[in-house]
């Protein structure tokens, strides 16, 4: 053992990763940047170690460190993007992705970001180039699928926006509750309210824990069914599970829910 190359920890890190012992292996990375302040794959381990711990600081210390020394370092330059999206300093981490995409073109990554980026500032066009793109690199992601349908959406092309929903739905193998509440939302928009509900319902079998979901569901079924007992029960089923999540949706379900006891007591009617 070299007490003064960085390698061997680093190595020794790198051993430790595949016996999956996480603290050991940050600690050998530690060791690594000890010994030599300027190995750039040390810094990049470390800050990669203390993001996994969600260190935030001493995570972006690192990355600032690596990056000042070689401000063109891939992997540095993708914890930096990670780090500004996170903090929703989308045109920064654009700037930085078109660099990499000059050096890599192709990279998945980068098509993906890129796309996301684009689209949280509504540059729709540009989000849907490099969600294509991305599309084209990784053909199993099916939340490439929904985020155009989001845009055909919002572009008021609902064919579109309905087809690529539906694909994401026969694609991912994932929870797909975003994929079929953005289709309930669509068929409700088309005034078909029975599908929506149907979809809304699926929905909300993907992931019982999305409170909008369920509440959705609620209203929707209190404005298409003429018997008010189901929705008291989704509503019912929404307070018992989501009393604490929206003050004002919880008051208005409430609300809705003693109008709804007004009105089926007049009938002489029982919830």
């Amino acid at each position: 053992q070299d007490t003064l190359n960085p390698n061997y920890p680093y190595q020794l890190g790198k051993a430790l990763a595949l016996q999956r012992k996480k603290l050991q292996m940050g600690q050998s990375y530690l060791d690594a940047f000890t010994i030599d302040t300027l190995h750039l794959n040390s810094i990049y381990e470390v800050a990669r170690f203390f993001k996994s711990l969600h260190i935030r600081d001493s995570s972006r210390l690192f990355i600032e460190k690596g990056l000042r020394l070689d401000s063109l370092h891939i992997n540095l330059n993708k914890l930096k993007i990670n780090e500004l999206y996170r903090q929703e300093k989308y045109n920064e981490a654009i700037s930085r992705l078109k660099t990499l995409d000059s050096i890599i073109p192709n990279d998945l990554y980068n098509k993906k970001m890129l796309a996301r980026s684009y689209f949280n500032i509504d540059s729709l066009d540009l989000a849907k180039v490099n969600f294509e793109a991305a599309k084209k690199l990784d053909k199993e992601d099916f939340k490439i699928l929904t985020y155009l349908g989001h845009i055909y959406k919002a572009k008021k092309d609902t064919r579109k926006a309905m087809i690529n929903y539906l694909r994401a739905t026969k694609v991912g193998a994932k929870e797909r509750s975003e994929e079929y509440f953005s289709l309930g939302m669509l068929y409700l928009e088309k005034k078909e309210y029975l599908t929506a509900i149907g979809m809304l319902k699926i929905a909300v079998k993907e992931n019982r824990r999305r409170h909008k979901i369920l509440y959705q569901l609620a209203i929707t079924s209190d404005s298409f069914y003429k018997d008010k007992k189901i929705a008291y029960n989704l509503y019912d089923e929404y307070i018992m599970r989501f009393e604490e999540k929206d003050k004002d949706i919880t008051a208005f379900v409430k609300n809705r829910m003693k109008e709804i006891k007004k009105e089926l007591f007049l009938k002489g009617e029982k919830v």
